[in-house]
């Protein structure tokens, strides 16, 4: 997860920035507290940045003030009422208004109760102003005039008696923003092929959020980023906030971190497991509702629990899971669990594997099912001999992406639902066909497969652990790209031979004296072997 921050503003950027998105003008008597209100605050309400000029002082001449605020706004609405042009403030704001157009900066004529032949030909009301205005300055009311007679002649929403305000308001708010849209130059594409069947909408959509936040100091939560061209947008513009905005991104992906612009303030910060304490609170929240927590369940929860590992996400499915059910129903989901991770977890914890090219993926799967523990030395030097390349790249990969760990004393770990994951994804390659996966883990899945001789050349590595020293006769004359053997527990009267391929043999309680005559070691990276001191003739379950 990383925190960025913007130590300062800056709105000089490559396109010219606004501070408002809408400049309202209208005639405050008219409507102030009736349409224009309910409108202004419309439009806030979706997110659109606009200046109104009811608190500025009024004079003979137009304010210093408002005339920034019209040269500093991306659009205009101006709402001719009936009394508009006895207003000579409302006039001579339309006159600067039309010469910003004339600079690409858009106008939309909203004609309320009042038909806009009135306003283009100076009949009625507007006549009789514009009349009176002459009193004092012929020429200026000249200027006034012509101004009219163009804002009259452009197509503009006319609201009458009778008309529902609340959808002539949405219908408005639909001309400003398609028009804004319309207008507003995209720079999400670096390639612009196809762009005439895709212009709909996410691409305006990230420039219309861009533009109406660019004077906020903003809060940007960008979760479970995969990609930097996901967020390449958000970062390149990221000048155009205010001073001490953040975002903050969260990824499975370390690297991808590194590779932000060095323009921008980084923080760090990696997610932990939950404590104990932490831990037994969601999971009970989830399981059995905030305040019901039943006594008599305190030693399945506690098992659950050390499941979960400290995992939110999984201490949250699982609790929702088992909320309502029986202990019988818990123990069976606890024994299930174990031996098949639950699909809603192995999906999320499976999107990382996802994002790895296949050799990645094959390095995983043979960390997670034999080289969990081992040092970083020596699984290297196994994966290269196996892949002939250098795995660095690749390991590093593993680690950016979160699915292994360097511990202090550089020995190679994973989350125990991690690696339960990668067994599942084994599972998965054949679930009911056990000689057709690529490597097998299970006690009950190795010694039919071994004593039978129905492995197959595809089976990369046999991780064969028995709970109780037991006799068998392996046979593994099929198995000729055997890569990895871990064996605990069993007795062998009769070892004739091991694959040559053998990288890894990591075999404790070895019966015999020697390794099989025809065995040729000259392959083996990790030899471990502890020798059985138990008499083949004592007590053994067969």
């Amino acid at each position: 997860m990383a925190f960025l921050t913007n130590k300062q503003a800056s709105f000089s950027s490559i396109t010219h920035q606004y501070k408002y998105d809408v400049f309202l003008s209208f005639r405050g008597e008219d409507i102030r507290m009736d349409f224009t209100s309910h409108l202004n605050g419309f439009l806030k309400l979706k997110g659109i940045h606009t200046f109104i000029d009811d608190e500025l002082p009024r004079g003979e001449e137009i304010s210093t003030e408002l005339l920034e605020a019209i040269r500093s706004s991306r659009s205009f609405i101006i709402v001719f009422s009936e009394n508009y042009a006895s207003s000579t403030w409302c006039l001579d704001e339309l006159v600067e208004i039309l010469e910003c157009k004339k600079n690409g900066q858009m106008v939309l004529l909203v004609f309320y109760k009042v038909d806009p032949s009135e306003v283009r030909n100076q009949k009625g009301k507007f006549g009789e102003a514009l009349v009176k205005h002459e009193v004092n300055n012929i020429k200026k009311v000249q200027k006034w005039r012509e101004v009219l007679k163009k804002a009259g002649s452009i197509s503009g929403l006319t609201y009458k008696d009778g008309c529902s305000q609340f959808e002539f308001i949405e219908e408005i708010f639909k001309e400003i923003s398609s028009a804004q849209l319309n207008h507003m130059k995209l720079s999400v594409a670096k390639y612009l092929v196809g762009i005439d069947t895709c212009v709909g909408s996410i691409s305006k959509g990230i420039n219309v959020t861009i533009e109406r936040l660019h004077c906020k100091r903003i809060l940007i939560v960008l979760d479970n980023v995969e990609k930097l061209d996901e967020i390449e947008f958000f970062l390149e513009n990221y000048d155009r906030f205010t001073s001490g905005s953040r975002i903050i991104i969260t990824t499975r992906d370390k690297h991808l971190l590194d590779t932000l612009t060095k323009n921008i303030h980084e923080m760090y910060y990696e997610v932990k497991e939950l404590n104990e304490h932490e831990a037994h609170k969601l999971f009970c929240q989830e399981a059995f509702g905030r305040n019901n927590f039943k006594e008599d369940y305190s030693e399945l929860v506690n098992k659950f629990i050390d499941y979960a590992k400290g995992l939110p996400l999984v201490l949250k499915i699982i609790g929702a899971d088992l909320y309502g059910r029986t202990k019988h129903e818990w123990k069976s989901a606890l024994d299930k669990y174990k031996r098949i991770p639950k699909g809603d977890i192995q999906k999320i914890l499976k999107i990382s594997y996802d994002g790895l090219d296949q050799t990645q993926q094959e390095m995983f799967l043979d960390i997670a099912c034999f080289l969990k523990g081992f040092y970083k030395d020596q699984v290297v030097d196994i994966l290269r001999n196996i892949n002939f390349h250098e795995p660095y790249y690749d390991i590093a990969r593993l680690i950016d992406k979160c699915l292994i760990i360097v511990t202090e004393d550089n020995k190679l770990l994973m989350h125990d639902l991690i690696q339960q994951m990668g067994w599942e994804i084994v599972r998965q390659e054949s679930p009911d066909v056990i000689e057709k996966r690529s490597r097998l883990l299970c006690y009950e899945d190795a010694p039919e497969i071994l004593i039978e001789n129905t492995g197959s050349n595809e089976i990369r590595g046999i991780t064969m652990c028995v709970p109780k020293p037991k006799i068998m006769k392996l046979n593994l004359e099929k198995m000729r790209n055997l890569k990895y053997l871990k064996v605990r527990n069993v007795i062998c009267e009769d070892l004739e031979s091991l694959p040559n391929g053998l990288r890894l043999l990591d075999w404790n309680g070895f019966p015999l004296s020697s390794l099989p005559s025809a065995f040729e070691p000259k392959n083996l990276i990790v030899l471990n072997m502890q020798q059985s001191h138990i008499k083949l003739d004592e007590h053994f379950e067969v």
